[in-house]
């Protein structure tokens, strides 16, 4: 099926998704204050990626992955900071430069189950996170654990609207 929004990276949300990269299960101000310190150490080392390879394996206490840092900003969302990993493929022309401690074939349940769904119900989906995902560390809370699912397909049924299909949890990790 056609997928018409990438959910690691909803451009019409402004949103980014790190929740492959983490293990959110703390408060949004200690997620936050970690992407802060996460984000002042790659500046401090120049925005070198070689080093934070190096570096910055492991995770935070509010289990964060040491590489994900804010990178800057969105030019049609300037507020909303860009969030991810500097060694991303997507940053290096498909080049893969994370190392053994990522899992660069994850993909979340939800993401998966979104590619099954109908153009549709993709688009229903995306208007219901425009209406509830303030920031993308709430964003990315939720997308990992099934969150925004639960509670798109809760909605549904409150409609009486069918349900799309659901991918169970995945085993990659």
């Amino acid at each position: 099926m056609a997928v018409t929004e990438d959910l690691c990276r909803p451009r019409s949300l402004g949103l980014f998704c790190f929740g492959c990269c983490t293990s959110i299960h703390a408060s949004h101000g200690a997620v936050d204050a970690d992407l802060t310190a996460n984000t002042q150490r790659y500046q401090r080392n120049g925005g070198e990626w070689v080093w934070l390879r190096d570096h910055s394996w492991g995770t935070t206490a509010a289990g964060l992955c040491n590489l994900v840092v804010r990178l800057g900003t969105l030019a049609d969302a300037p507020k909303l900071a860009e969030i991810g990993c500097p060694l991303h493929p997507a940053r290096h022309g498909g080049e893969e430069r994370r190392g053994a401690d990522c899992l660069p074939s994850y993909e979340c349940a939800t993401k998966r189950s979104f590619s099954h769904w109908t153009p549709e119900t993709q688009r229903q989906f995306v208007a219901f996170l425009k209406e509830g995902a303030e920031d993308s560390i709430a964003y990315s809370a939720q997308m990992d654990e099934g969150g925004w699912q639960r509670k798109f397909f809760a909605l549904l049924q409150e409609r009486g609207s069918p349900l799309p299909p659901a991918v169970g949890p995945s085993d990659q990790r």
